[in-house]
């Protein structure tokens, strides 16, 4: 096995044992959770997950994206998305 497929195996592993800490549901910051249709399959759920536990959260599913399309191959609206977001 590579070094690249162990690091890989280990990060995967570790996403999905990962669990929420308590102070994430005590947060009070604004938190947008932007996630595509098409993500790996764990990826819509956690991000449902997030936004449930947290106080100030919302989900925006991007219908027909893969993970990371939105931010490549739709730099304009993504850029405008994040100017929104942050009042600029």
């Amino acid at each position: 096995m590579f070094d690249f497929e162990i690091k890989l195996i280990s990060f995967l592993q570790a996403s999905t044992r990962y669990a929420l800490k308590e102070w994430f549901r005590e947060s009070t910051a604004i938190i947008q959770v932007i996630v595509g249709e098409k993500e790996h399959t764990n990826m819509v759920p956690s991000s449902k997950l997030l936004c449930e536990n947290a106080k100030n959260a919302t989900l925006e599913i991007k219908k027909g994206l893969y993970h990371g399309e939105f931010s490549l191959n739709h730099p304009e609206e993504y850029v405008q998305q994040l100017r929104s977001m942050i009042g600029k």
